[in-house]
């Protein structure tokens, strides 16, 4: 979160972008990076993280990341 500008500035304009703010309420952001962490598609152990995360609703049907350039808090 820390290294995304846009976002940070997002957040201060609504007065939570704070670190005190994005430490307690964990705020991230999603850049859309997490497919190039992923082993390959090709391999068995990426096409079947790739199938994990779409059961989970973090990659859409179409293979991208749901919250790609997306602020991201959680909820406990």
């Amino acid at each position: 979160m820390r290294q995304t500008r846009s976002a940070l500035s997002y957040l201060q304009t609504r007065k939570i972008g704070s670190e005190e703010s994005i430490s307690k309420f964990r705020i991230g952001y999603s850049d859309g990076s997490l497919g190039k962490i992923l082993p390959s598609r090709q391999s068995i152990v990426g096409q079947r993280a790739r199938d994990i995360l779409k059961e989970f609703g973090i990659f859409g049907e179409n293979g991208q990341e749901y919250f790609q350039k997306k602020i991201v808090i959680p909820i406990f």
